[in-house]
This record gives C-alpha cells, structure tokens and sequence, in this order.
C-alpha cells in the first residue's frame, strides 16, 4: 500500500510543476506589463484575461485563443521593452562629452 501511494504522489510531479512554472511565467509577464503606456496596458489585458480564462475554461483544442495570447504578449511585450530601453538610454543632450 506504502508503494502505491508514494508512486502516485511522484506521478504528480510534473503535474505540480507544470502548474508552478505556468504561474512563474503569469508572474513574471503581469510584471513586465506594470509600466506607463499602451502597449503594456494591452499587454496586462491580455495576460489578465488569459489567467481569468485558463482558470475556468480549457484551452487545451483552443487554437485562436492560445495564438492571440502569444501575439499579444509577443508584440506588447517587445514594445514595452523597447520603451524601457529607450527611456534609459539619456538624449544626446543630455550625454556628457
């Protein structure tokens, strides 16, 4: 009986950390989104509504749904970041010589 269980309690391994790693990467991407502008609050939408959608609705056969996700956190999250790198790098007026 002891063997049983310890091996379905090590077949949910990677169950487990499936889940971990898809909040890991929610986590991670609704941080990223945090900033001022367009392109992150469309970004936030969509991470937002793809988190509120994954916990009530499989998106297992969805193919519009999962490729909307990928564009919209692709395409605003590279605007995003290329606004952060732009407002870090100082105007060449403001450089030092």
């Amino acid at each position: 009986m002891l063997a049983y269980v310890i091996r379905r309690l090590w077949q949910m391994v990677p169950t487990l950390l499936g889940v971990v790693l898809l909040y890991a990467m929610w986590i991670a991407q609704l941080r990223l989104f945090l900033g001022d502008g367009l392109a992150a609050w469309i970004g936030l939408v969509v991470v937002v509504q793809n988190i509120a959608s994954s916990l009530l609705n499989s998106h297992l056969f969805d193919f519009h749904e999962g490729w909307m996700y990928v564009l919209g956190v692709g395409v605003a999250g590279g605007l995003t970041l290329k606004a952060g790198a732009r407002a870090s790098v100082p105007m060449a007026s403001e450089r030092k010589l």
